[in-house]
Formats: C-alpha cells, structure tokens, sequence
C-alpha cells in the first residue's frame, strides 16, 4: 500500500503554473481618424529590439502626425494593468506616471500617407538597454482631421526568440518536466516488469496517469518552442495541454481515493462507493475544465469575477477530496491493524475489551 501510494503522490504534484497564453511577441493593428492609439506591454531581456511598421492609405494625400514612446516600468504592479495590451488603448486617466520611465520619445513629427512610413532611418526602431518592464504606446493622428488608414505592424525579439523575460524560464522548465516523466514512466515499466507477478488493475491506471503527464507537458513545451520561434501562439495547443491536465489530475485523485479505501488491501470490490468515486471524478474535470478555460483565454487584468466563479467551487472541491483521502486512510490503516496487517501493541493485550469488541466487528464486516 504504501508504495503504490508514494508513486500517486508522485505523479500528482500539484504543478500549476498560472500564466495564460505566452506574451505576445506580434501585434497587427489599424489606425484611422477614430482610433489614434495604442499601447503595448512586454517584459523584456536586454539587447532586446523593438519594430515598428507602418503603412498609410488615404485618397486625399493626408497628412499623418505620429508620436511614439518607450517606457519602462520601475514598479511591476505598473507593468500588468493592460494585460494582453492588444485589447486597450492608450494610458488610462488614473495611470500613474511616478515610476514610469520614458527611455525613447519621437513626438509631432509629419508623415506624408502614402505607403510605407520609416520611423527611423533603419531597424530596429529601438534596443532594449537593460531587462525590464516596456510599455510601447503608439499615436497617428491625421493632421487635417482627413480620412485615412494606417496598418500598424509591431515586433518584440529578443536574442533567443519571441518569448518575453517573464516566459522565458518555462521553456526549459518544460523540457526538464518532458525529460523527468519519460524517466519516470520509464522506471515504472521495469519496476512493474520485475513485479509482473502482483500487479493489480490499478497500477496500469498509474501508468496511465504517467503518460497523460508527459503528454502534458510535451504539449506545452512544443507550444512555447514554437512561439518563440514564430512569435505566433497556437491557442488549441495550450487549451490541450490544459485539458489533458485536467484529466490527469481527475484520474489521480480518484486513484489516490480508491487506494484511500483499501481497494485490493482490505476490500476485493469498492461496491456501490465506485459510483460515489466515478462521480466525483467527473464533477472534479468538469470544473478544472471551466477553471483552466477561464484561466488561459481571459485577459490577465479582466476585472469581472468569471474567473473566480471558476475557481472557488474547484478549491471547495479538492478540499473535500483532501479530507475524504485522509478519512479514508485513517479508517483503512486502523482496519489493517485491527487485523494483525500491521504490527500494533494494543492488540497483543489480551485484557482490552474495547479492542477484542472492535476487532471482532472488523472481522464480521470483511469476513476472517
């Protein structure tokens, strides 16, 4: 028991990692005389290279006034307010500006639109000096208040790839976790194949829950190699990754139950409680289900309470299936005990009624 019992604690670390979808390391936006403004945000490396691209259509040869600005962010509270900044414009009225630090500023200077506009005279258009929160905030406004159109194309690279500063450190994380799970899937097999002879069905299950985790995280970690090669995010390869997840963690915990219960130690058959398990499985994936979707696909500054909604019924739901493992471990350990499974002074005093009446009760209940 305790060795099927440390392997599913094993493979159910809880590693939970709350980021969404990586950084954005592309941004394509359209300017007119409606939309003046944008902002983008990023943690970046030093050496890092910033890209602006513009190019302007207008049918009355307009003139366009661009302002543009890099700032960096001292404090990180500063740095998150506009999340996946693709979907604010500009600074808010209550953004504070005291530990915001302009490091490049070009302001008011006229651009004929028509066709590519060069901000500088070659690219990049700026390099990072040192690591840091960026804010990138971009303006055109027309001069003449004409129609026109800008297409706005704005890349952030570092010396590796596309990854941003604060994504960075899980690319190898997830490779190293790829790595452990295959050795560790691996050290079950032979541990399993030397054991051929005792198996129960619920070892091949543990194996189970070891192949959704190296599924996992080769998942992620595919997802965030390419995005740091192509800047672009596959966002069905995250929600995959979580979802396997999701199933992962559903199968362990109804493992970490099962055994909790002394199936295949002290009880042949789970009886009518398999339903209870298989119940509570399902309502366990249903809601990691709705906590990770919510979690990935909302912005990161999303003030509504969606995603709470999601999480506090999963939390109430582990906490639960905490004190039934601990219950039921407890109940289990007592059981063996009473029935001479394990060592236990108690029972060699022949004088202890109460143990002889508790013991005699086990035995009627699972037979002698």
């Amino acid at each position: 028991m305790n060795g099927v019992f440390i392997w599913l604690l094993i493979v159910n670390l809880p590693i939970k990692l709350l980021f969404a979808f990586p950084e954005q390391g592309k941004w394509d936006f359209t300017f007119d005389k409606y939309t003046s403004e944008k902002t983008v945000v990023k943690s970046l490396f030093k050496e890092s290279q910033i890209y602006i691209q513009i190019i302007c259509e207008s049918q009355d040869n307009a003139k366009v006034k661009i302002n543009w600005s890099v700032r960096e962010s001292a404090c990180w509270q500063d740095y998150p307010r506009y999340g996946q900044s693709s979907d604010y414009d500009g600074f808010s009225e209550d953004f504070d500006n005291s530990t915001i630090y302009i490091v490049r500023e070009r302001d008011n200077i006229e651009y004929n639109c028509a066709g590519i506009i060069h901000l500088v005279s070659k690219h990049p258009v700026f390099k990072i000096t040192k690591d840091g929160f960026y804010i990138l905030y971009i303006q055109i406004l027309e001069v003449h208040n004409k129609d026109f159109k800008a297409k706005v194309h704005i890349e952030m690279k570092g010396k590796d790839g596309y990854l941003s500063a604060a994504n960075w450190p899980l690319l190898p994380f997830y490779g190293a976790m790829c790595l452990v799970y295959v050795l560790l899937g691996l050290t079950w097999l032979i541990v399993s194949f030397l054991q051929w002879r005792d198996l129960l069905r619920i070892q091949f299950w543990i194996g189970g829950v070891i192949f959704l985790g190296m599924l996992e995280m080769a998942t992620f970690y595919a997802e965030y190699s390419s995005f740091n090669a192509t800047g672009e995010s596959m966002k069905s390869a995250v929600l995959l990754a979580e979802f396997v997840s999701c199933g992962k963690r559903t199968l362990a915990r109804m493992l970490v139950i099962i055994v909790s219960l002394g199936f295949g130690i002290v009880k042949p058959r789970l009886g009518p409680m398999l339903h209870r398990v298989v119940g509570v499985g399902i309502l366990y994936f249903v809601l990691a289900v709705a906590e990770s979707y919510m979690r990935v696909v909302r912005p990161k500054n999303d003030p509504t309470n969606q995603f709470v909604i999601a999480t506090v019924p999963l939390a109430v739901l582990d906490s639960a299936i905490c004190w039934w493992i601990f219950i039921s471990l407890a109940q289990t350990t007592r059981t063996l005990r009473l029935r001479r499974y394990a060592f236990s002074p108690l029972l060699d005093n022949p004088e202890d009624d109460d143990d002889d009446e508790e013991e005699q009760f086990v035995n009627d209940a699972y037979g002698s």
